[in-house]
């Protein structure tokens, strides 16, 4: 809330507070469903090897070895969650659903405000990266 100085926020009545938080952590929710829906799922993202791991029929440790893409190099518990949610969905829905809770974790552990800074589009920032490659 430094935006419009701690002076001003302090003055305001705790009801008005309380309805700037609501609208700041709602703008900022907005931000993040914004910002998911416009990466695009990438073949070669981590994330497309968690799911295509849990696809019927595939050997989830048959590609990890041979550092080909989609290679799943995680413990079988992970996989075993995994399982049921990749199974249902589609790989859209799924890039979807999983770049929205990375989303979620960044903003719980850096704040909204200061998730807002760190989620700017820019090509080469660690979380930026971190999330269109769909890593944990």
């Amino acid at each position: 809330m430094t935006f419009l100085g701690r002076q001003a926020v302090l003055a305001l009545s705790p009801r008005a507070r309380n309805a700037l938080r609501l609208l700041l952590n709602t703008t900022a929710l907005l931000w993040l469903l914004v910002l998911a829906l416009a990466l695009h799922p990438d073949a070669r993202s981590d994330a497309h090897g968690y799911w295509f791991s849990a696809q019927p029929g595939i050997d989830p440790y048959g590609r990890a070895w041979s550092q080909e893409s989609d290679a799943y190099v995680y413990p079988p518990p992970f996989l075993q969650l995994l399982i049921p949610v990749a199974r249902a969905l589609d790989w859209p829905t799924f890039h979807l659903i999983w770049t929205m809770i990375l989303l979620c974790g960044v903003v719980w552990l850096a704040g909204p405000m200061l998730a807002l800074l760190l989620l700017i589009p820019v090509r080469g920032w660690p979380v930026w990266e971190s999330l269109i490659w769909g890593n944990i």
